[in-house]
């Protein structure tokens, strides 16, 4: 079985500016399914997981609606931001 992995540093952001990792995040996940066919990926079956920030960040893809733009003239805002799956762990959380 192939699984072909993909890992993204976060950016450093006070807390109430989560918006631009959680962008990242996403921007990454079209980034990847932009190369799909020549990285021999199925981009109908990505999956996301993480601990910590990373699980924040696996689930925002995972419950967000879908961000591709199929007007953008940039073909990597075209792509899909859905993921089929999320397997995290230690989430962090926010009163």
């Amino acid at each position: 079985m192939r699984v072909p992995a993909g890992a993204r540093a976060l950016r450093e952001v006070e807390c109430e500016d989560r918006h631009g990792p959680l962008g990242d995040a996403a921007r990454a996940l079209q980034f990847v399914r932009s190369k799909a066919a020549e990285w021999n990926i199925d981009k109908t079956r990505i999956g996301a997981t993480g601990g910590s920030a990373g699980a924040c960040s696996s689930l925002w893809l995972a419950f967000h609606d879908d961000l591709a733009d199929p007007k953008s003239s940039d073909p990597v805002a075209r792509e899909s931001t859905r993921l089929l799956c999320a397997a995290v762990i230690g989430s962090l959380s926010r009163s």
